[in-house]
């Protein structure tokens, strides 16, 4: 019996991550001037059913104190690093469609490159990661 569920929660993970596609997969940022970036992130949900997801912008190591973000989900856009959605905000996918969240990107006078990625969530407490 333990068998089956556990094959029923691989199964489960399996399906949520196959759900959604994010696009692009990750933000490389190469920043050689002092101004704004946009990155326009879209969410697609393949399924046939609404999903609603968390979202966390994670930072690689070594992204630089300086350089600030803004994320914008489908209600608001947040104050500079706020970094993870707040759990009475989750995001609806709509069955089959796109959605696009924003992450502009101030260097605040700083050069240098890095990597960020929105990684989207399932549950408000961000335990389990679908894309």
């Amino acid at each position: 019996m333990r068998k089956l569920y556990i094959l029923l929660f691989s199964f489960f993970i399996s399906y949520m991550s196959a759900q959604l596609t994010v696009s692009p997969s990750s933000l490389a940022v190469n920043i050689s001037e002092n101004s704004e970036h946009l990155f326009n992130v879209t969410i697609t949900n393949t399924s046939g059913s609404d999903v609603t997801t968390w979202w966390k912008l994670k930072k690689a190591a070594g992204f630089p104190t300086a350089w600030s973000t803004t994320t914008c989900d489908l209600f608001t856009c947040y104050t500079p690093n706020f970094d993870i959605c707040p759990k009475n905000k989750g995001n609806v996918i709509p069955a089959n469609e796109s959605k696009t969240f924003q992450v502009h990107f101030y260097p605040n006078g700083v050069t240098g490159s890095s990597n960020m990625n929105l990684q989207l969530f399932s549950d408000k407490d961000l335990t389990n990661m679908i894309a």
